[in-house]
């Protein structure tokens, strides 16, 4: 029953074949077996009216701009004013006779309620309006020219010619947490009998989602045990010698979570691992104190923030804290580059000339923005040095910051790498100070290792989350401002 224009319009949703629209899941539900009569509404709640329009007109407020449709919706215990605003066109849609359901909430307008911006479905004769037949009605995403109407029609005609569907979730599975066929579901979610049906079928599909992203990101975990990585060996002394030059101790959480990253880099497999904690909580210092290990074992590390100003603020961590190391860092943003060699000094540099130190394995730790892994635009070696990108010769470790800002494809980039004649894949971290409880951490991020550092340092002032009214907006502009004069 779909082809033609009706075709295109399906297309528009993204719809092409009969799975499309069988997973095209409604939005909501407006429940047409409680319909509100129009002298009974109560302002301040949402209301189902099912009347005919009497009339139907476009007014305007001149002195704010604004146009407004308002039908006048007729049931048998009187009328009430439907309003929509700045949709003018509404106006053609809503023709003076026409039946239908109009749900929305009613407010008042000079001491008088009306219903007000109402979504509506107009209705044929023999659709027994206000019956309290119809039940529960799906809403389903809409675009120009297809209604929720036509999109339950043309799927009710496809869930009675609908036969078995292929399972992929094994029984044992199913019998614990998504109980029936899915064509039972599927039937459930877009004609249900009643809203714990309905509700019952999406987190059936919620959990077959989720199931399926736990599945690609095993699959994921068995890939990476299969390829090599650079083995970098535990320096004890080495790690007692960098706590020892900070001017704090770390905290316990800080030394269980840099022992599980060391751990991880000594063997043969890439890490592949988030290190969570709130701001302030020293994320940072665990994962410098990773990148010297790999420096001082002979391989290069590189960590990638979202913004220059972040990115900034990792390269001064290391030159304050770690100078004395005499390990090469380097700062490579789209407008900076900078290097210190060792014992605080840093020189000036062309960006040409960094490169070159980056690509031979002069610099051992390399840290910027999305520059690290910007194609060049060309390939004759002529071409100024901001042209080109970033090459490394023995990358072990990267540390992405707040790595929910990067794409996959990005990370991918980075991880594109070939130390010598052999084919490496460098050890992961991801560094997030967004506080994600640590189920949905695992869900989200299955193929990653999770490492959560739970206290902050002692001393350190907790972090404070408030959320501002729109209203207090130039308020909290001025706490702010307060804040940095002061400095």
């Amino acid at each position: 029953g779909i082809g033609g224009r009706l075709a295109e319009k399906f297309e528009r949703l993204g719809k092409r074949t009969v799975r499309d629209l069988l997973y095209h899941f409604p939005v909501r539900y407006d429940d047409w077996s409680v319909v509100t009569p129009t002298r009974a509404v109560v302002p301040g709640t949402s209301a189902t009216i099912a009347g005919s329009v009497e009339r139907v007109g476009i007014k305007g407020n001149w002195a704010r701009r604004m146009l407004f449709v308002e039908a006048i919706l007729r049931d048998d215990s009187g009328t009430l004013p439907a309003v929509w605003f700045n949709q003018p066109y509404l106006k053609r849609s809503i023709p003076t006779g026409a039946r239908g359901y109009f749900t929305g909430k009613i407010l008042l307008r000079g001491g008088r309620p009306y219903l007000a911006n109402p979504a509506f479905e107009l209705v044929e004769e023999e659709d027994a309006l206000g019956s309290g037949l119809l039940g529960l009605r799906p809403v389903y995403p809409e675009t120009r020219g297809l209604t929720s109407k036509t999109i339950r029609a043309a799927l009710r005609r496809l869930l009675v010619e609908l036969r078995e569907i292929p399972e992929y979730i094994p029984e044992s599975v199913r019998a614990r947490f998504a109980r029936g066929s899915v064509r039972d579901a599927l039937r459930a979610i877009h004609e249900p009998v009643s809203v714990e049906e309905a509700e019952g079928a999406r987190r059936r599909f919620a959990f077959e989602e989720v199931f399926a992203l736990q599945l690609v990101a095993l699959r994921e975990k068995l890939r990476l045990k299969k390829e090599r990585a650079p083995v970098i060996p535990q320096d004890t002394h080495l790690v007692r010698e960098l706590l020892g030059a900070l001017p704090y101790a770390l905290t316990f959480s800080q030394k269980r979570c840099l022992l599980e990253i060391i751990r991880d880099m000594e063997r043969p497999h890439p890490m592949n691992r988030l290190l969570e904690g709130d701001v302030g909580s020293g994320k940072t210092v665990v994962a410098a104190i990773a990148a010297i290990a790999a420096a001082k074992a002979g391989y290069q590390s590189t960590f990638m923030a979202p913004t220059e100003v972040l990115a900034t603020q990792h390269y001064e961590t290391f030159r304050k804290f770690f100078s004395h190391l005499e390990v090469p860092v380097a700062l490579v943003t789209a407008k900076t580059a900078r290097a210190s060699y060792g014992e605080g000094l840093e020189s000036q540099i062309k960006k040409s000339k960094l490169l070159d130190d980056i690509e031979a394995g002069r610099i051992s730790i390399v840290i910027g923005t999305h520059a690290l892994i910007a194609k060049g635009r060309s390939k004759t070696p002529r071409e100024t040095g901001s042209m080109r990108q970033v090459r490394f010769r023995t990358l072990a470790l990267v540390v992405v910051d707040e790595q929910h800002r990067f794409g996959v494809r990005q990370r991918a980039e980075l991880l594109k790498h070939t130390p010598g004649e052999v084919t490496f894949t460098p050890h992961f971290l991801s560094m997030s100070a967004t506080p994600i409880p640590r189920t949905l951490a695992i869900t989200v991020f299955g193929d990653l290792d999770l490492s959560i550092i739970d206290e902050l340092p002692a001393g350190r002032r907790p972090v404070i989350a408030k959320v501002v009214a729109t209203e207090n907006r130039t308020k909290a502009y001025g706490v702010i401002k307060g804040e940095i004069e002061k400095g």
